[in-house]
């Protein structure tokens, strides 16, 4: 029997293999033919000049044709298998073949334009009029055609095909539909006409290795019915580099996407997102962010009956002319190890699900550096600097990260140098209050540092549950933070200054403050307090301050007890004659309501100075499923974003 090149991983292939040969018990041994222009063969017999030739005189199936090295110049049809031995279709193994007649995987080109071939036509097809069906496998082929597709193929059953070139081609690369599983390994598909590699599977697919380079639609896009695995793809140059439409699960691993003109890696999971209806826009994701669609992509009509659960890690994005990497699930669960994006002309990252789990990954350079929304959301370890404005008349978030969850713990992120903010955060569509609690995390050098906005304009504000722990907020220049909406708040190891506003505050239920440094800000704290509102600041430290420490403008009382204000003598207010501290602002000197500064410190707090210990973190709840596609729906329209609620900005 001819010895076959067996691709990695074997295990996989070799159970493949016996599959095909166990699957019916009266199957008998493979039908060898060989292929070689020079009728040499190495001295096998079946030998043929053409490919086509020794295809026709394959038969019963299974049958492994052997390819000598050399150029075939013809349009080879995999349904003529065993027509002139009166056989039929079935399963073929195709290897290309040293001189010797040992397995190899290079050597074989296929090529219709050839000197003597027709000079038209598809380098390599199943046939156009019904699906072939049986197992094919291919391996160590070069495929082109002229006016054409390289590799077509309309089957039943599954489909293997490792160590090909298909390259120049006038249409698609490799292009079909195949009812079954796929395995794709070490593929090069590029300069063809449409895309590199465009596949519709019913089944489960594997592919790895795979370069798609300067095609002129896409690189590689794939539409999976059940699960996917994917490492090791590479999509240079091209339209779009990587879409990838998974019903099911998805493990992927490894992608590269540089320079192609519109977006670099796209991924949809789940069986509520694996079918696509026509662009992205019409889904209303991110609807308006560009002139063009956001993510430009194929329709597929699939099924699907799982969650819907993602593992990604390794993907790089560069220099792409829309967005960087987007994925995309209205119910799944994303785990997201290492995602970065870096100078893509749109958004980063953009991120939806039901359940994300983002760790280690960056987005700098980018007009967005990352939109992220989920119901439950994880972020840790994240960097998200240098954003770029986009173009004036279009619409710009203009956030290093935006966020609309309901519950998100966000730990060690950073978000410096952005057009308008480090962080915004924002509620779900559903109207509910979103709780956050953000810890260990930087954002400096922005017009604000931290933002809150209401996802729709109409909402006339945003209420939030929010708990920051050890986060530095320095020389942003219009605000720290900005938070319109505070329901249950607790602020603490918080540094705030070198802004016009510290902290720009209106409190719709509880805020506690402390351990906090308000620093050479021009107002360190303003404070709007609702009628229901309580806001405590203790244990804290203000000064150089120029204008005041805390100013009110809105609400009754508000309680600064066992605070310090830049000197022993205590803050300047009326009420305490000789103080040359930060100004406190209330009723009594310009301000409205009172602000209680009494028992006010000598010198800087320490956390002994606060009277009730160190607050805790807020018991967050966990909330149900939402329609977090209808949420994506108003991210845009806040692109105008505004400072409104500052007062002075």
């Amino acid at each position: 029997m001819l010895k076959r090149f067996v691709p990695s991983p074997k295990n996989l292939m070799v159970l493949l293999l016996v599959m095909i040969f166990l699957s019916e018990p009266d199957v008998h041994a493979a039908t060898l033919v060989f292929a070689d222009p020079n009728l040499a063969c190495a001295g096998f017999s079946s030998c043929f000049a053409t490919l086509q030739e020794a295809i026709n005189n394959a038969g019963p199936a299974p049958v492994e044709v052997g390819v000598f090295p050399g150029v075939y110049a013809e349009s080879v049809d995999l349904s003529l298998m065993g027509s002139a031995i009166g056989e039929g279709p079935g399963t073929i193994v195709m290897q290309a073949l040293t001189a010797a007649g040992g397995a190899t995987d290079s050597g074989v080109l296929i090529s219709p334009a050839a000197p003597g071939g027709p000079g038209t036509g598809l380098g390599l097809t199943t046939g156009g009029i019904t699906p072939f069906v049986g197992d094919i496998f291919l391996f160590g082929l070069t495929i082109t055609s002229p006016d054409s597709s390289a590799l077509g193929v309309s089957m039943i059953g599954n489909l293997t095909v490792a160590d090909l070139t298909v390259q120049n081609a006038a249409e698609f690369g490799l292009a079909g539909q195949v009812d079954g599983d796929v395995v794709l390994q070490r593929i090069e598909a590029g300069g063809n006409g449409a895309a590199g590699i465009t596949l519709s599977i019913t089944g489960n697919a594997i592919i790895e290795d795979i370069e798609a380079a300067q095609n002129v639609e896409g690189g590689i896009l794939l539409a999976v019915e059940q699960d996917l695995t994917a490492q090791t793809l590479l999509a240079l140059g091209n339209e779009n580099g990587v879409e990838l439409f998974v019903c099911q699960d998805a493990d992927i691993r490894d992608i590269t996407t540089r320079l192609n003109q519109f977006n670099g890696a796209v991924i949809s999971y789940g069986p509520n997102d694996c079918s696509p209806s026509g662009p992205v826009q019409a889904q209303g994701w991110l609807q308006g962010i560009e002139e063009e669609p956001l993510l430009n992509r194929t329709p597929f009509t699939r099924g699907g009956s799982t969650e819907g659960t993602l593992f990604a890690a390794d993907i790089l994005s560069e220099d792409n002319g829309n967005v960087g990497i987007g994925i995309v699930s209205d119910a799944g669960v994303a785990v997201l190890d290492g995602l970065f994006a870096y100078d893509n002309l749109g958004g980063g990252l953009f991120l939806q699900s039901q359940q994300i789990e983002l760790n280690d990954s960056e987005a700098i350079g980018n007009q967005t550096g990352m939109v992220v929304a989920a119901a439950e959301l994880s972020m840790t370890r994240i960097v998200a600097n240098d954003s770029q404005a986009m173009p004036a008349g279009l619409p710009s978030l203009g956030a290093g990260i935006f966020v609309a969850a309901g519950h998100a713990i966000l730990d060690e992120l950073q978000a410096d140098n952005n057009p308008l903010a480090g962080l915004i955060l924002s509620n779900p569509m559903d109207g509910s209050i979103p709780d956050y609690t953000v810890s260990n995390s930087q954002f400096t050098a922005n017009p604000i540092g931290i933002l809150a906005e209401a996802s729709r304009p109409e909402d006339p504000m945003i209420l939030v549950d929010l708990v920051l722990d050890t986060i530095d907020l320095a020389d942003n220049l219009d605000a720290g933070m900005s938070i319109p909406g505070l329901e249950d708040a607790a602020f603490s190891n918080v540094r705030v200054s070198g802004s016009q506003i510290g902290m720009d505050l209106l409190v719709n239920g509880q805020l506690r403050v402390e351990t906090t440094n308000v620093d050479a800000n021009t107002t360190g704290m303003l404070m709007q307090i609702e009628p229901a509102g309580i806001a405590t600041v203790v244990c804290s430290n203000f000064s150089q301050n120029l204008d005041s420490g805390i100013e009110m403008v809105q609400g009754a009382t508000m309680f600064a007890t066992t605070n310090y204000w830049g000197d022993v003598s205590g803050p300047i207010h009326p009420g305490n004659p000789g103080g040359i501290g930060d100004r406190v602002l209330d009723a009594a000197n310009g301000g409205v309501g009172v602000v209680d500064y009494s028992r006010f410190l000598g010198q800087p707090a320490v956390e002994a100075d606060c009277p009730q210990g160190l607050i805790e973190a807020l018991p967050v709840p966990v909330i149900g499923p939402k329609a977090m596609m209808l949420l994506i729906l108003g991210l845009l329209i806040i692109a105008g974003l505004s400072v409104r609620r500052m007062s002075g900005i």
